[in-house]
């Protein structure tokens, strides 16, 4: 058990000491936090939901009650849909205690929100655990946009024994005991999986682990491998992942989301968490090439999510520098690593050109406006950033400049970033303009023009 500080009455906005403890049920989980110090004589309560979640998480809280440690009720009221007041009639440390729903994810799945299914549970932080302020203005936001209020010291420790006896909790967090870890950061930062997870080592120098669930089946006897060969890629060209330690999160996609045909993957990266789901229909070999190159070059594009958006950190107008960036670095380190063969890259390439006329392509707009533009535009964000970091290259190399475009990019970019304030697409813009020809930034950054095979060094259809 993770210690509670003794204080007692503190000044009004003053950090708390949180101990959350939390027992997963089937798709809940029911939580009890004991608040050391922070707001009183009122506690403005709050919960998040993560930024592109599927739908308000926060609106999946339920019976929230409050009480001192030794058990005398406190006041609760509800304000508005998602949030409380708390009167906390005590000098003492106080308990809040309420139901999150989980719940299995919707046929229109979004991986940035908690899911949970019958052999596996995700939770991630800003939408599960709550948050304390000491005036309501902060409640007045939108979920996904409220603050997190001072935190000092925070623990959460799980009560696993309702579940099956081969569950275990992984994250990044310190684990200080079984099933016990102390944070760091604000407990919305962080990310917990539950499940018949086992822990293996990447590669230890670049502080990288994998927490494999037992029902990944694609590719499975390569994922470890590949992942160690992406990011030695990857830091040869970038330097480390910056931050600390990270932990990629293998979790098989659930049945209501898993693909009817073929093979689907997402990820996403969370609190130095990558978390990477893959599912397959019945029919497909799993152990085939184009299963392993589509492995590898999806392995690639999360690992460099290490770097962009979480070591450089972008606005929303740039969401097409992040995935398109690492759409592109993917396949370019999977070919580097020797995964994925020179005619392999084309091809899959070639794909990606079919797939961006198939959507539309330049009927898009810009990048800029496809970052923005909603999950209808989202796709593109992918496969038209990756076409135009692909003809970026080509135009660096064929210049002569020294080094890889990618490498002196991400310099330049960590240059102009201050490591808090996200870039905004003009110094994007004006960086890529002194590396490549400015009007080749105007047409295809900036602007919306048509991308053609031949630019891409893919010849003529």
């Amino acid at each position: 058990m993770v210690p509670i500080v003794a204080c007692g009455l503190l000044p009004s906005g003053s950090p708390s000491v949180l101990e959350y403890f939390v027992i997963p049920g089937s798709g809940e989980i029911r939580v009890s936090v004991t608040v050391a110090g922070g707001p009183r004589p009122t506690a403005w309560v709050a919960f998040g939901a993560s930024p592109l979640g599927a739908g308000l998480q926060s609106r999946w809280i339920d019976q929230v009650t409050a009480r001192t440690v030794a058990g005398a009720p406190l006041g609760v009221r509800p304000v508005g849909d998602d949030a409380y007041r708390v009167d906390v009639t005590t000098n003492d440390a106080w308990v809040l205690e309420y139901r999150a729903v989980i719940g299995a994810p919707s046929a229109d799945f979004y991986h940035r929100a908690s899911t949970s299914s019958g052999d596996h549970m995700v939770l991630i932080g800003v939408d599960v655990w709550a948050r304390f302020f000491d005036a309501p203005a902060a409640i007045g936001a939108a979920p996904a946009a409220r603050p997190l209020d001072e935190v000092t010291e925070a623990g959460i420790r799980f009560d696993l024994s309702g579940l099956p006896d081969d569950w275990i909790v992984v994250s990044v967090a310190p684990e200080v005991a079984l099933n016990q870890f102390e944070l760091s950061d604000h407990p919305a930062r962080s990310v917990f999986a539950l499940g018949p997870y086992r822990y293996q080592d990447i590669d230890r120098g670049l502080g990288l682990r994998a927490a494999v669930h037992s029902g990944w089946n694609v590719g499975r006897r390569q994922l470890v491998s590949y992942a160690r060969q992406l990011a030695r890629v990857q830091a040869r060209e970038f330097g480390p992942p910056p931050g600390d330690h990270a932990l990629m999160i293998f979790t098989p996609l659930p049945p209501s989301v898993a693909p009817r045909q073929g093979v689907r993957t997402m990820g996403m990266v969370w609190d130095r968490s990558l978390l990477l789901f893959a599912g397959a229909d019945r029919a497909v070999p799993l152990n085939n090439n184009r299963v392993r190159e589509m492995l590898a070059i999806f392995l690639g594009h999360e690992i460099f999510h290490l770097y962009v958006p979480w070591g450089l950190a972008v606005t929303q107008p740039l969401s097409w520098l992040s995935e398109g960036w690492a759409e592109h670095v993917g396949r370019t380190s999977a070919r580097t690593a020797g995964i994925l063969s020179a005619a392999g890259a084309d091809r899959s390439l070639r794909e990606a050109y079919d797939r961006y006329g198939e959507m539309g392509g330049v009927r898009a707009g810009s990048l800029q406006n496809a970052s923005q533009a909603g999950e209808d535009l989202r796709p593109l964000l992918y496969v038209r950033g990756e076409l135009v970091f692909r003809i970026l290259s080509l135009e660096w190399a064929a210049n002569g400049k020294g080094g890889s475009f990618d490498s002196v990019f991400w310099r330049r970019l960590m240059t102009e970033y201050d490591g808090d304030t996200p870039l905004e697409p003009e110094a994007v813009s004006r960086i890529l303009s002194t590396m490549v020809s400015p009007s080749t930034v105007r047409r295809l950054v900036n602007g919306a023009a048509i991308i053609t095979l031949p630019e891409l060094g893919l010849g003529r259809r």
